[in-house]
């Protein structure tokens, strides 16, 4: 019993629903009544702007971009005008810059008449509009990292294209922007990086501009950052005996200490040092450094940059002495000239233990000019001198390079 009444007024209900639904459809498309109603938002839109782009002008603002508009008419036109509706605002009239007061225009779809409708105007139907002068600027791209990287990893300079991007806008904003700007924001980055990310504009001073009537030649760019794995490589120096030292008893110190690299990681992986090269320690005065190029082996990028590296050379108990020496001979006189020494004394530095250079006097260095190679024309010239220390192992002459004075005549 209680199942049958149940039914009963489900079916009553259905029925009600129909019956509801059919009366309104014969209200609206036979009756159809007069109405009044409010659209609301309905969005402002603006004509003839292409008459203001001919005078170098454009529309930045509007003090509102939509309205509510009271339309009376019958309800089935309503249906009609649902979200087919706007108003236009048109500029076309306007010919300089400035803030101008316009009386909007409401537009109807095509299916209703305009006798159909009364929309009711008022003060609501009009919008400031703010005109500005126009520019036009090609910028260029910058690409920026601001991510991180892992650690024995380095980042090149990201590569952006496109690398200038055409703004245009109100002038007064145009003529603030610096540059267009991408940025890499990846982190723990261990391998190149090639994406296409969003461009932002900025001033002199990075800070970003945001204008809604500025346009852009691209909202994006590519961008690609090269990332090398990289290794710091100690550098080193052979030190061979010289000038009364021994590279047992010499100590040194590079500088830069090492060389930062990028190449094959299989390669570098197993390069535990970078050899400058031997330094005679006979041309080596203590307190000067000595100045090496740094070889970058093939296949390699020196990350650093720097070239060359500065050697300065310690030694442990031993001295310098500077003699002043006059035993000074010339051999292989150029035939058909005839030689004779402007320098009657050269001084000459010797290094050893004080004990040595105790021993250590002029009649024992002995000077050597060779003018083999000297240029033969008459007159004075500076000739290269070798020098000899005669007598002495513990001791030994520093400096390589020694000249004298000669004049050359017939």
């Amino acid at each position: 019993m209680n199942e049958t009444r149940k039914n009963r007024r489900g079916a009553n209900v259905v029925f009600a629903l129909l019956l509801a639904i059919l009366l309104w459809l014969y209200v609206v498309n036979v009756e159809n009544p007069v109405a009044e109603t409010t659209f609301d938002d309905v969005p402002v839109t603006i004509h003839g702007v292409e008459a203001l782009n001919e005078l170098g002008l454009m529309v930045t603002d509007l003090s509102r971009d939509s309205m509510d508009l009271k339309i009376r008419g019958n309800r089935k036109t309503f249906l009609k005008l649902y979200n087919s509706v706007s108003v236009t605002l048109d500029v076309s009239a306007y010919k300089q810059a400035g803030e101008v007061r316009i009386r909007g225009k409401y537009v109807l779809p095509d299916l209703v008449a305009a006798d159909g409708v009364v929309i009711r105007e008022n003060e609501n139907f009009y919008v400031t509009v703010t005109i500005e002068k126009k520019a036009t600027r090609e910028i260029p791209v910058i690409g920026e990292f601001a991510g991180t990287l892992i650690s024995g990893y380095e980042a090149d300079p990201v590569m952006v294209s496109p690398s200038t991007l055409e703004v245009s806008g109100p002038e007064t904003v145009v003529n603030q922007i610096a540059h267009a700007v991408v940025t890499v924001r990846d982190e723990n980055v261990k391998s190149s990086v090639d994406q296409e990310l969003l461009v932002v504009l900025v001033d002199q001073k990075g800070n970003i501009l945001a204008h809604p009537s500025l346009t852009l030649s691209s909202q994006m760019a590519k961008v690609f950052m090269p990332v090398v794995r990289v290794y710091d490589i100690p550098l080193e120096v052979t030190l061979i005996d010289g000038g009364g030292a021994k590279s047992a008893g010499a100590t040194y110190t590079i500088s830069p200490a090492t060389v930062r690299l990028s190449g094959p990681d299989e390669v570098l992986s197993g390069l535990r040092k970078l050899s400058l090269g031997e330094i005679n320690l006979g041309e080596v005065f203590e307190g000067v450094p000595a100045v090496l190029p740094i070889p970058i082996p093939e296949g390699m990028t020196n990350r650093n940059g720097e070239t060359e590296a500065s050697v300065s050379v310690t030694f442990k108990d031993l001295q310098m002495k500077s003699i002043s020496a006059n035993q000074i001979h010339l051999i292989n006189v150029p035939q058909g000239y005839r030689a004779t020494l402007v320098t009657e004394s050269l001084q000459v530095w010797i290094r050893g233990g004080q004990a040595a250079l105790d021993q250590v006097t002029a009649d024992k260095i002995q000077v050597t000019v060779d003018l083999t190679d000297a240029v033969q024309t008459t007159g004075q010239q500076w000739v290269p001198a070798t020098i000899n220390l005669e007598g002495s192992t513990e001791a030994g002459v520093v400096g390589a390079e020694y000249s004298v004075a000669v004049n050359l005549g017939r």
